[in-house]
């Protein structure tokens, strides 16, 4: 059972990354993947690429974990610390934020 639903998770990623490479090449669409890679400057961004590839790779651990009942406590409380925390505490105290990912100017008030 957890070789289906690995494949149907598998499966779903797959085509909503074709949806967005996509919707990238779309010239009425608003969705420019660019700005996801790239930092002001205009360069190729290594940390914002880590940051992402790490998100996949942890929430992925978390899903699967999940789909065999082997999700502890701990393993999503850290899951949460590491990628939700930092956008809470940023919300808060509202504190520049000096990550590849931060939102744009004018998204978060």
């Amino acid at each position: 059972m957890t070789f289906k639903l690995s494949l149907a998770l598998a499966v779903t990623l797959l085509a909503i990354l074709l949806w967005l490479l996509r919707a990238n090449r779309s010239v009425a669409s608003k969705i420019n993947l660019d700005d996801f890679l790239l930092a002001e400057d205009g360069r190729a961004s290594k940390a914002a690429l880590v940051m992402y590839v790490a998100l996949v790779v942890s929430s992925w651990v978390v899903v699967l974990q999940a789909m065999r009942g082997s999700l502890t406590d701990l393993t999503f409380g850290a899951y949460l610390a590491a990628w939700v925390a930092p956008t809470v505490a940023r919300i808060i105290t509202n504190a520049p934020a000096h990550s590849p990912l931060a939102p744009r100017e004018g998204l978060i008030p």
